[in-house]
């Protein structure tokens, strides 16, 4: 029986090592990648218990030459998942370097893989009517503008846009647009909201139910969806009605 290979981005902690371990089953070989190969190994580790086989490769994915070669090392064989998970946030108060840092992250790093992947897919054979599965990791803040957080929410909106556009245009290959809320990870460790750290999801409770949206292949899904229904609500608003709105929910 063939293997089925899964590549994961930000796989070292939080989000993206629940996932690999929520996807874990015999017979499934994982690449894991992120920047901590100390965590990576724990990661890999962590698999193997589990009866899955398991590399990593340590590497910031907004370096577009390494990038590259991962993208290269993982389509050596047929690749069935490939998640993009690796992200980081920034708030308002941020340096200039770090907005930039998360863009570079968050778009270009997502950008240096996923059309190398696409390219890749496009040659696989077509098994159970697709070439290949890719997650795009975004947010609930890809359908409102977050005025404290403005490289983080733009950088979702992209993703969004991105799954939406790939999605029509490669039918062949699923693509996954995940939407969560506020989840307890790094990224949101630096949150002191007392609205927002009452609706927090345990990294775990939203790994599970990502992992249900992807082996259902779901082209989009959002959580919770009183939150999504929010969000899309709080488009919708005046100008001076989001402004009294964001400052209540101040990241």
């Amino acid at each position: 029986m063939k293997k089925y290979n899964i590549a994961i981005t930000g796989a070292s902690k939080g989000l993206g090592k629940h996932l690999a371990l929520n996807l874990a089953s015999q017979n499934r070989h994982f690449f894991l990648s992120a920047r901590d190969e100390q965590a990576l190994k724990q990661s890999k580790q962590d698999l193997e218990k589990l009866a899955c086989s398991a590399e990593f490769y340590s590497f910031d994915v907004g370096d577009e030459r390494m990038s590259y070669e991962w993208c290269e090392r993982i389509f050596k064989q047929r690749l069935d998942l490939l998640i993009l998970n690796a992200g980081i946030s920034s708030g308002l108060d941020d340096s200039a370097k770090k907005q930039i840092q998360v863009s570079k992250v968050n778009c270009l790093g997502v950008a240096n893989i996923i059309f190398h992947a696409i390219e890749y897919m496009q040659k696989q054979e077509l098994i159970g009517g697709k070439r290949g599965h890719i997650v795009l990791m975004a947010s609930i803040a890809s359908f409102v503008c977050l005025p404290n957080a403005p490289s983080y929410s733009a950088s979702k909106h992209y993703l969004k846009s991105l799954a939406q556009s790939l999605s029509m245009a490669y039918p062949e290959i699923k693509i996954t647009l995940i939407c969560p809320g506020f989840i307890k990870t790094e990224l949101t460790k630096h949150i002191n909201n007392k609205y927002i750290n009452k609706i927090m999801l345990d990294v775990d409770v939203a790994a599970k139910k990502i992992t249900k949206a992807i082996e259902k292949e779901k082209r989009f899904y959002a959580f919770p969806f009183y939150l999504f229904f929010l969000a899309k609500l709080y488009s919708l608003l005046p100008k001076c009605l989001q402004k009294i709105c964001a400052s209540k929910v101040r990241l």
